[in-house]
């Protein structure tokens, strides 16, 4: 794992979010490969707490984390409507969300077993 080191995706999607979102909805990979699912309204400094070990004590114990997922929202509101849909999912669907760089559209049976539907963004 490579600890502090972004690569240009992860780079990049910091940067395209900044852009216009209020806050932020991300997933970290942690130490032991388990997924931690958060929100924010500075990515930076979020991260930069989960990696000293201040942000919570799940990541704490389970450095290093690298971040594998961040998504743009308008407001506190809908980054935590997005993130409590994030945590309902099973761990494979959250693994297709890292995987596909894609909008997965999480209302779709977000409940155990269920599968997200992707849907591609334009671009």
């Amino acid at each position: 794992m490579a600890g502090h080191l972004r690569t240009e995706r992860q780079e990049s999607a910091v940067s395209s979010a900044k852009l216009t979102a209020v806050a932020y909805v991300y997933l970290l990979r942690c130490g032991d490969d388990s997924l931690y699912c958060g929100w924010t309204t500075d990515l930076e400094r979020r991260l930069a707490a989960h990696r000293s070990g201040a942000a919570s004590r799940y990541t704490r114990s389970r450095r290093p984390v690298d971040l594998v997922f961040v998504s743009p929202a308008a407001d506190r509101s809908a980054a935590l409507r997005e993130e409590a849909r994030i945590k309902r999912l099973p761990r494979a669907a959250k693994l297709r969300l890292i995987g596909s760089g894609d909008h997965v559209d999480l209302r779709a049976d977000a409940g155990r077993g269920g599968q997200a539907r992707v849907q591609r963004q334009q671009r």
